[in-house]
């Protein structure tokens, strides 16, 4: 077997097949285009959806089931829009990303203390596979979780061969990324400082130091908005050449030298290397290559990992200048002041796929609540937060 590549920590939404009116997408689905499905078909506010340039309402682009792990007090989804007016195209106030929460055990069970389980209790199944793309088939583990076997994404004669388990052996398992990255944001939470109420005493602060929002009273209808056509996404563990991952790291050491030293003559971004083309196309030229190995990906996806950029000069690059691994890059979540962290990407073969001729944006980010916190729900404990997107553009 071929031992020439490694697992990274990302997994890869690649297309599989398309929504139709025997393959409809259900609120474990994750898939491009077409029209999004909510928890307990509970419709989101359509004001939130409305182009920040010129207030028309957003293009459905992407909905994603992403769980965290250890989290059962609630279901989770991703979504984005943007606008499709050729006015709007290179506007970063465009593109919008909801997080979507069904909270499925109550504040009040939270607080009780811990009863003995029944045997069915016990034996409750396990979330569903975000990335199962057809109701027919039998859905599997939650693939954010350690416990899960990801496909095999080279199973065909036309893809790089899998590699073999000793070339991967010292690769840690992704999952557990999210028990580490679950314990720093913990810690970071207990730092922060004390969300205060608002002067109507309408929001208060619980015994996690989460706020607790008035309950949302109004229902909302989804708005009548042309869609793209709609394909359902497939999930794989990135896996990249040996070569690439030895370059990567030995880039990763010349870039933290060459910033001490730039450092050591003061401000570096006045220097001729920052005006540098070569320095100017070297985000991009490995953004094209990482890509190249696997040409399909339509999405990226590392919950506390770092985004691939198509550029570091533009405003969302510079956000990621600093070597500094302490450095949090977005704004805080507006609704309970804690960081956010990133997501996810989409990545331009979408743009293909959704069959988008108006798009010309090269990737967007998506950053979200560390902390994941609740945002004002309904009475069937559904509610949606605006989440930090990061678009560059072509």
């Amino acid at each position: 077997m071929n031992r020439n590549w490694l697992a990274t920590k990302v997994w890869l939404g690649t297309p599989d097949v398309n929504i139709s009116d025997e393959e409809v997408p259900d609120q474990y689905s994750t898939f491009l285009g077409d029209t999004p499905v909510f928890f307990e078909n509970v419709s989101i506010n359509p004001d939130d959806i409305r182009c920040g340039n010129c207030n028309s309402y957003c293009r459905f682009l992407f909905q994603c089931y992403a769980p965290i792990e250890g989290d059962e007090s609630k279901e989770r989804a991703l979504y984005i829009w943007a606008c499709h007016d050729q006015a709007c195209r290179r506007s970063p106030k465009s593109v919008i990303c909801l997080r979507g929460v069904q909270v499925v055990q109550s504040s009040k069970q939270e607080n009780e203390p811990p009863k003995k389980a029944h045997a069915e209790e016990v034996l409750k199944p396990e979330k569903v596979n975000p990335f199962t793309s057809s109701s027919n088939i039998a859905r599997a583990s939650n693939p954010f979780s350690s416990s899960f076997s990801p496909p095999n994404p080279f199973a065909s004669s036309s893809q790089p061969p899998v590699p073999h388990t000793d070339a991967v052996k010292d690769e840690k398992d992704p999952g557990n990324m999210q028990n580490s990255f679950a314990a720093m944001a913990l810690t970071g939470a207990s730092k922060k400082p004390e969300t205060k109420p608002s002067s109507s005493n309408k929001v208060y602060v619980d015994a996690q130091n989460m706020p607790i929002h008035p309950q949302v009273t109004t229902v909302y209808e989804y708005p009548k908005v042309p869609k793209f056509p709609g394909m359902f996404l497939t999930l794989d563990l990135e896996h990249i050449p040996k070569s690439l991952k030895a370059k990567e790291m030995k880039e990763g050491s010349s870039s933290f030298k060459m910033q001490e030293t730039m450092d050591s003559y003061g401000n570096w971004e006045n220097e001729s290397y920052e005006k540098s083309p070569a320095v100017y196309e070297k985000a991009f030229r490995k953004f094209i290559e990482l890509i190249s190995h696997n040409p399909t990906q339509c999405v990226r996806y590392e919950r506390g990992g770092k985004p691939l950029l198509a550029s570091n000069r533009d405003v969302v690059g510079k956000m990621f200048k600093t070597t500094d691994s302490y450095t949090n890059f977005f704004p805080v979540c507006p609704l309970c002041k804690s960081p956010r962290i990133f997501e996810m990407q989409l990545m331009p073969y979408s743009i293909s796929v959704l069959n988008d001729e108006v798009a010309e944006w090269s990737t967007i980010l998506v950053a979200t609540c560390s902390m994941d916190c609740k945002p004002p729900l309904n009475k069937n404990q559904v509610g949606y937060a605006k989440e930090w997107v990061g678009v560059q553009w072509e």
